[in-house]
């Protein structure tokens, strides 16, 4: 034993429960169906897309102005849960059986 007199018998068990909830802000999605990713967006409780605007130079990405996406409240919104547990216990034990002879 490890020199607590209490821990012997002992039994015990745990419990943990953690809730994340988020909400994206922005993504790059092809919105009008040029090919061509636009940026969606939050702004003031309503979703926008900025459509990209196509360029000669490859290097260069453009974007045109806000138009509101109207029948779509939302995007990327993620709830998740997780329980957990566990159970432990010391059993201490011991039996001493002896005989002397003198």
């Amino acid at each position: 034993m490890d020199g607590d007199k209490w821990k012997g018998n002992t039994i015990g068990a745990s419990y943990g429960y953690s809730l994340d909830k988020s909400n994206g802000v922005s993504t790059l999605v092809d919105i009008n169906g040029d090919g061509l990713p636009d940026k969606v967006f939050r702004k003031g409780g309503a979703l926008y897309y900025r459509p990209q605007i196509p360029t000669s130079h490859n290097s260069e990405v453009l974007y045109g102005e806000d138009v509101r996406i109207v029948g779509v409240s939302g995007f990327s919104k993620i709830t998740s849960s997780t329980h957990n547990g566990g159970a432990k216990s010391h059993s201490w034990l011991s039996v001493i059986h002896g005989r002397s002879r003198c």
